[in-house]
């Protein structure tokens, strides 16, 4: 799923505080997971989302605010259930790709912390557009681990390169009538 639409239905409440009635109007809100997101919520909260997700419930609001394609509204808070939470966990935690990566590329040597300026890093690398920064995240960084793997993978084959010089050495002799 690219992006997870969210609906939440008119409803009548108790407030204690107020100790009175309460409409919360209804809503739709669809959230996308991407690059653009994380670099936003990062810039708020100075540490690697990918590394260090959202630990507290103001954390993952801001973050859930920064997936959204508008702004939340108010009650927001009291309306997120865990219905809802585990709705959100599962669509942060999907692929949202059916390629499978078996071996990360992995260069042995100690790894940088994976930020989203890192990850823009990558992308430039890889020639990688940065209209990608508003894919899924999960599939943005499976297009990267795949490419860096394909990019790795195009050293030339031994066998083939000494086949290769091997039929040039005997054109060349033919050529001149040399035995070697």
């Amino acid at each position: 799923m690219i992006s997870l639409t969210l609906e939440f239905e008119g409803e009548e409440r108790f407030d204690e505080r107020s100790n009175t009635f309460v409409t919360l109007e209804p809503f739709t809100v669809t959230l996308t997971h991407t690059l653009s997101a994380v670099a936003e919520w990062e810039s708020v909260y100075k540490r690697s989302f990918l590394e260090t997700p959202p630990q507290t419930g103001e954390e993952l609001v801001y973050y859930i605010q920064c997936m959204s394609d508008r702004p939340l509204p108010r009650d927001f808070v009291k309306r997120l259930d865990q219905t809802i939470q585990v709705k959100i966990a599962d669509y942060l935690s999907d692929n949202a790709t059916a390629t499978v990566l078996w071996n990360p590329p992995s260069n042995g040597g100690p790894r940088d912390t994976m930020t989203s300026e890192l990850i823009y890093w990558y992308m430039t690398q890889l020639g990688i557009p940065f209209e990608a920064d508003k894919w899924n995240l999960n599939r943005l960084l499976t297009l990267i681990r795949l490419a860096a793997a394909k990019q790795n993978n195009q050293k030339p084959d031994a066998r083939a390169s000494a086949a290769q010089r091997a039929a040039m050495n005997q054109a060349r002799r033919a050529r001149t009538g040399s035995r070697g």
